[in-house]
């Protein structure tokens, strides 16, 4: 037993080893391995193989270009079909005629089936077309009714320049300019002075006299030291006579407080005196050009003076009032001024006339927004001043 024990052992182990070995044994076969991956293979796809186009317009376009090759493939497999039907109905036919008939259908079934082929599609070509025929025959008729609406602007415009012409029976007013020669000389204008009119000795009562002895005087010599020199005043008094509100241009009454020498003519205080207002930012300026009294036209240069020795009465904040009615006048006299629609020449009258009667309004309404106003209140103190002291 021992010896068959010793036999027996060996031989299973051999055997064993050589399981082992055919097991664990590397494969001949190298043609799935790479070089480094230790008998796998490591190939990985590449996602990158297909590009994602750049645009959806190339993406469309090629989507296009292989439908229309798909449709040729189809219509060339559908011509290999029919020549190998037409090969078979060939064989078929016994008699020579309806051979040759065959053959020369299946000739034209090839002509048009390769005309078919390379023939592009011109139905888009087509449609363009069409849109720009349309295209230029709405230009040609939109300049053509520019071109009658400008005909008819000129006619209208002539007609005008004939009725202004024939039916203006009234000579043009030319504006009256004065010149140096015309206007009249200015008369000096100052102050009516009251002063002494003798220095002799007053009479005095005896009291009188008595204290004026009392006081001690000197006797021996007469000097002008200490005397006092009254300077005389050059303004005139005035005031507003009555509350009113002004616009440019606009007349002021101004009454006299005091009496003032025109020339050789006194004008009495509590006189009237129109003078001319000028509004010049926020200063109103009154100028007195003449004075009526006693049926005398007296021809004056005077100036209005605030009683802060400044010319011209402060009217504080007109300068903001003017900007405002400024922008409101350009607003009132942009309106109704696009109004236009095209039809017959009656219609072009009524546009015309109605455009007319829109412009003149805004004209009118802009120029009453943009007269700038001033309130004066009566018994306002100015000072008058003659230009020409």
């Amino acid at each position: 037993m021992r010896r068959r024990k010793y036999i027996v052992i060996p031989v299973f182990v051999l055997v064993f080893l050589a399981v082992l070995c055919l097991i664990f044994a590397p494969s001949g076969d190298s043609g799935d391995t790479v070089e480094g991956g230790s008998g796998f293979n490591v190939n990985v796809p590449d996602p990158t193989a297909v590009q994602l186009e750049e645009s959806k317009r190339d993406a469309y376009e090629k989507q296009q270009a292989r439908q229309e090759r798909d449709r040729r493939m189809l219509s060339l497999s559908d011509l290999a079909g029919r020549l190998l039907e037409g090969k078979e109905q060939a064989d078929s036919v016994s008699t020579p005629n309806g051979s040759i008939r065959q053959s020369a259908d299946t000739y034209e079934s090839i002509t048009k089936q390769l005309e078919n082929f390379y023939e592009t599609p011109q139905e888009r070509a087509g449609s363009l077309e069409e849109k720009v025929d349309e295209l230029s025959l709405r230009l040609e008729e939109a300049e053509a009714e520019n071109r009658r609406a400008e005909s008819r602007e000129r006619m209208m415009e002539q007609s005008y320049r004939m009725a202004a012409k024939y039916l203006n029976t009234q000579p043009e007013a030319t504006p009256w300019e004065a010149t140096e020669e015309e206007k009249p000389e200015p008369v000096p204008v100052s102050r009516v002075e009251t002063g002494t009119t003798s220095a002799l000795e007053q009479p005095m009562t005896d009291s009188a006299f008595v204290a004026s002895l009392a006081v001690e005087r000197n006797y021996g010599f007469n000097t002008a030291v200490g005397s006092g020199y009254r300077m005389g005043m050059n303004t005139i008094p005035a005031c507003i006579s009555e509350s009113q509100t002004l616009e440019q241009g606009g007349r002021v009454k101004l009454r006299l407080l005091e009496p003032l020498q025109a020339g050789s003519i006194t004008v009495p205080a509590n006189s009237l005196v129109t003078g001319t207002a000028d509004i010049r930012g926020e200063r109103l300026d009154i100028l007195v050009s003449s004075i009526e009294y006693a049926g005398n036209i007296i021809p004056v240069q005077l100036a209005t003076y605030d009683i802060d020795g400044q010319r011209g009465i402060f009217v504080p904040g007109s300068e903001s009032r003017t900007a405002v009615k400024e922008v409101a006048g350009d607003v009132s006299q942009s309106m109704g001024g696009s109004i236009s629609f095209a039809g017959s020449a009656g219609q072009q009258v009524a546009m015309d006339l109605t455009r007319g009667v829109l412009q003149g309004g805004t004209r009118f309404i802009s120029r009453r927004v943009k007269a700038v106003r001033v309130k004066l209140k009566a018994g306002y103190k100015v000072l008058l001043v003659t230009k020409k002291q």
